[in-house]
């Protein structure tokens, strides 16, 4: 017994340890000044539930009338990796994106929700208010330039 003990307490061993030195979450700090706003549009998506919300049609998207074969889907997140809105209305945020190409920052102002009740469903209509601001050109958040500005002083 003490020798299989001592057996167990002396036999080679390895362990592999890997470890990621990126951060997982980085933090850009930007003020009011830092941003220029484009502009804001409207997206919509109107749609029906069956059966406790189980089963589900999608009738327009922006207006349009919604085609299952040429989906368009943008995530707008907040950079936490939180949907910003529901999944439903993600299928419209590609109008915010393909309306301001060049916008990195989108603000929702404020979302609605209308609700028919219908026999065994309902009839929804979603709507979000978003607002499109892009990082202003200037040249004292370029960190080479910070960096020199640094050095001369």
């Amino acid at each position: 017994m003490v020798g299989v003990a001592a057996l167990l307490f002396t036999s080679c061993g390895t362990t592999t340890s890997t470890r990621s030195f990126s951060p997982q979450i980085t933090q850009l700090i930007y003020q009011n000044d830092d941003l220029e706003f484009v502009g804001e549009t409207e997206i919509s998506v109107n749609y029906s539930t069956w059966l406790f919300g189980i089963f589900y049609q999608i009738h327009t998207v922006n207006g349009v009338e919604y085609d299952s074969s040429n989906k368009k889907n943008t995530n707008l997140s907040n950079g936490i990796s939180l949907p910003i809105m529901s999944s439903k209305l993600n299928k419209a945020t590609y109008k915010v994106v393909e309306q301001f190409p060049e916008a990195r920052y989108f603000q929702v102002v404020r979302t609605t929700s209308e609700k028919e009740k219908l026999f065994l469903g309902r009839e929804y209509t979603k709507k979000a208010l978003i607002r499109a601001y892009k990082i202003r050109k200037s040249h004292y958040h370029c960190l080479p330039c910070t960096i020199e500005k640094q050095n001369k002083q």
